[in-house]
This record gives C-alpha cells, structure tokens and sequence, in this order.
C-alpha cells in the first residue's frame, strides 16, 4: 500500500516492508546521496553573482536617467517659456517635443527603479533560499 500523501508507488524491500521511495528518502538507487543540495547551492550562488551585477548596471543607468530627466526638465520649462512668450506655432510644438522627450526619460525612470526593485525582492528570496540550503 502507498502511504497517504506521498507521490509515486512505495518500493517493497526484501522482507515485503513498504518504503519510501529511493528518491524522496534523499539517496538514488544505488545508495548514494543525491546532491541535488550542492547543485542547488551552486545555482542560487550563481543567479545571486548575475543579479548583482544587473543590479549594479541598473543602479548606474538609474543615476544617468535621473541627470538626463533634470536637464530634459529645465529644458522643457524654458521651452515651455519661449513658448507662452513667442506665441508661435514652431516654438509651441518644440515646447511639446522637450515635454515629451522628459516624459519618456522620466517612464524609461520609472522601469528601470521597478525592475531594480524587483531584482532586489528576488536576490533576497534567493538569499532565504541559500540560508535554508546550510
């Protein structure tokens, strides 16, 4: 009979006793630990080394956008400005062109602090997960 709960069918032993299977009692067939443990570790380390680095990445091209978003905001004002003062249609739509261009940087702003804040939430579930494996 297979206990309750456990997936796969029970191996019998020599003397008819019912156990669990090889795999989940944490050893292959042939008696030896399975390493799946060390695999793991090894993995985690890995994604954590890679997303640090696009962390890094991400956090100096977040530095870069937010120069960028400043300078393509006063520009956008000023533009704005010769805009109202000039009363002219070729000045109005580079006023909403500089607008526009700031707005860009600014979403382009707004992605890249989310996918930093969502690198950052996954590298602390990998860290949880490199703690359990020890």
């Amino acid at each position: 009979p297979l206990p309750i709960g456990l997936p796969g069918p029970a191996l019998q032993d020599d003397i008819g006793q019912t156990r669990l299977p090889a795999l989940l009692a944490g050893f292959s067939p042939a008696g030896r630990p399975h390493t799946i443990r060390v695999v793991s570790k090894r993995s985690i380390k890995r994604k954590l080394a890679k997303m640090s680095s696009r962390l890094t990445t991400l956090r100096a091209e977040c530095i870069a956008l937010e120069e960028q978003m400043r300078f393509l905001a006063d520009d956008a004002d000023d533009s704005a400005v010769r805009a109202m003062v000039a009363d002219n249609t070729a000045v109005t739509r580079e006023a909403r062109e500089a607008r526009e261009h700031a707005e860009a940087y600014r979403r382009q702003h707004e992605r890249v602090v989310a996918e930093i804040d969502e690198l950052a939430r996954r590298q602390d579930e990998l860290l949880d997960e490199l703690v359990a494996t020890d």
